[in-house]
């Protein structure tokens, strides 16, 4: 999807192993939640009460105080990030990565937010049953591969009331909403005519689940209305993000991805969304060796793996790749003045926690149209390339993309990295990725394969901390190989 309004990216990097209780988590600036102050346990919560047994990808620590390595094994050695930062408090606590586990903080009794946390995954089991979060997301090429698509949406939205109605909207809120596949008998708007005619499209590709569809199989929805005017791309830019369920990463620190994100163009220019081939449980070492771009360009609608890295990065070098934007800004090309897009993640019976759109709000909107059989979505080529680097290229031949933060580059107001969202890269610390300048896109939607080492890589910039913590690594991986022996347990 080609934005999150205000999505902050959860703890979804495997990072290198190092000693949590020397140094707290570097992913800090992009998890939710950061860190937490063991004087203030209101917004701790321990992720059992909602995994149960089950493995489930996430922050893992190994409390080596409560079970030394032994050569039989060890019990209560995995916790999560909320108990790792409370209940295991100045322990000698080790960061092992992201990783399928389960929490044994609370079936050890040792939990001091046990009760806050079972309180909390109540509220969520209220809205989506005793469901244990689930990532979609498989980074594999294959898998990938068929699930990116560009299609185009005929006939023409881009002429219909839908781009003044997201005008209209964004007056109002900026929030993604919720339109459930059954049980909806409001009438809706046209822009809600048309996500639900993406929604039923795109179920019908997927595979046919074992249990009849119910009230957490739906859509969540929003739209992006973004000014053409300023010269400065940044400003526009949307940073790299994973979709997910924000209210439950920001209270469990857990991923609940969607199973497929989609952008359709309801205008052309502007930047283009840009997809990875990396998921949130991929290490941080792993070549990215795949990355689409696709420029705006009306009743365009792509599809791809919900739970990939994505966004649309403020690199001016993006507008020179593709040669009917070269050194050109977005309203030079079509005269639009405005990038509108709308933005559908379908939810297969997990959803989001999130509301429907008010009905205040909509009354504001244009009427809603029956689009079922009216509105199809043709299948449109998707241009390949190799990129390989070109002779001489160098440290200058980079493009470096920031993740989405506090700093981030399409924040109203004053920015970290200075006014126009570039600011000093030597200065900023932070995960960001690196890839290639690429020049000589083939199509406004281009798949290109980098080869050795021209592949994209997530870096941290001002941020050495891999040498001062490799003597843990040896530590760690004995508690592994003893925790998958004595419990099962996926590491």
């Amino acid at each position: 999807m080609d934005a999150m309004d205000a999505k902050m990216p959860m703890a979804s990097i495997k990072l290198s192993l190092y000693s949590y209780a020397s140094n707290p988590n570097p992913m800090a600036s992009f998890l939710a939640p950061p860190p937490l102050d063991p004087a203030s346990p209101l917004d701790a919560h321990c992720t059992y009460p909602l995994t149960m047994t089950t493995p489930t990808v996430q922050s893992t620590f190994i409390c080596f105080t409560c079970s030394p390595p032994s050569e039989t094994g060890a019990t209560n050695i995995c916790v999560c990030q909320a108990c790792a930062d409370m209940c295991h408090a100045g322990h000698d606590v080790a960061y092992a990565g992201m990783a399928e586990s389960y929490c044994d903080c609370i079936t050890q009794g040792c939990c001091e937010i046990s009760a806050a946390s079972n309180k909390a995954a109540r509220n969520f089991q209220n809205v989506i049953g005793n469901k244990v979060p689930k990532c979609t997301c498989s980074s594999d090429q294959e898998l990938s591969a068929e699930q990116f698509k560009a299609h185009t949406v005929f006939p023409s939205i881009s002429t219909s009331t839908i781009p003044a109605s997201c005008r209209t909207l964004i007056t109002h809120t900026k929030e993604t909403h919720w339109l459930p596949l059954v049980g909806n008998t409001t009438p809706l708007s046209d822009i809600e005519t048309l996500v639900s005619r993406i929604l039923t499209h795109h179920l019908a590709t997927l595979p046919v689940p074992s249990t009849p569809y119910d009230a957490t199989t739906g859509a969540e929805w929003w739209v992006q209305v973004k000014p053409l005017t300023d010269p400065t791309p940044a400003k526009t830019a949307i940073d790299l993000h994973y979709d997910k369920d924000e209210d439950l990463a920001a209270t469990f620190a857990l991923g609940n991805f969607p199973d497929l994100s989609t952008v359709t163009y309801l205008t052309g220019g502007g930047l283009p969304t840009v997809v990875f081939d990396h998921c949130y449980s991929d290490g941080e070492e792993r070549d990215i060796n795949v990355v689409r771009v696709s420029y705006p360009v009306k009743d365009k609608h792509v599809v791809f793996n919900g739970g990939l890295l994505h966004g649309v990065p403020g690199n001016e070098e993006l507008l020179h790749a593709y040669e009917p934007y070269k050194g050109q800004t977005g309203d030079e090309v079509t005269g639009d003045g405005v990038r509108i897009t709308l933005l559908v993640n379908v939810w297969v019976q997990n959803r989001p926690m999130i509301d429907v759109l008010p009905a205040s709000i909509r009354a504001t909107l244009g009427a809603g149209v029956d689009m079922m059989g009216r509105v199809t979505f043709r299948e449109s080529a998707v241009g390949k390339m190799v990129w390989e680097g070109e002779e001489g290229e160098g440290e200058n031949d980079v493009m470096t993309m920031h993740f989405v933060s506090n700093g981030s580059t399409w924040i109203e107001g004053e920015d970290e990295r200075g006014e126009g969202g570039e600011g000093d890269e030597e200065e900023f610390e932070g995960l960001v990725l690196q890839m290639p300048i690429i020049k000589g896109l083939v199509d406004d939607t281009t798949e290109i394969r980098l080869l050795g080492a021209s592949a994209a890589h997530l870096v941290h910039m001002g941020d050495d901390m891999s040498e001062e913590y490799e003597d843990d690594e040896e530590e760690i991986e004995e508690a592994f190989d003893a925790i998958e022996i004595s419990t099962g347990k996926s590491l």
